[in-house]
């Protein structure tokens, strides 16, 4: 998973992200991986962290104990099956405007 930030004077608008990937209908999350930077995210946030035989269909990025607008370009899901890999990139959609 890679997420993409805003390249601008905003960047620590991601600092203190959640990142949790969810299978099927469940509503507990199989991967949390909370920022744990100290400082502003970068541009690109690389998430290394996912073990081995994580299966999930969707991924979740949020704030957690908080309310304000999540402001990201882009997030990359790649997955693994076999020998196969396959990339899959949608626009971050957020159910509040976004305010710059």
């Amino acid at each position: 998973i890679t997420i993409y930030n805003r390249a601008d004077a905003y960047t620590s608008r991601l600092m203190g992200f959640r990142l949790e990937i969810f299978n099927g209908s469940d509503t507990n999350a199989v991967f949390t991986s909370d920022d744990p930077s100290p400082v502003d995210p970068d541009s690109v946030i690389p998430i290394t962290t996912v073990p081995a035989g994580i299966v999930g269909n969707r991924v979740k990025i949020s704030f957690p104990n908080k309310t304000v607008t999540l402001e990201i370009l882009e997030v990359k899901v790649f997955a693994v099956q076999g020998s196969e890999s396959s990339a899959s990139s949608a626009p971050s959609r957020s159910s509040t405007p976004s305010r710059n």
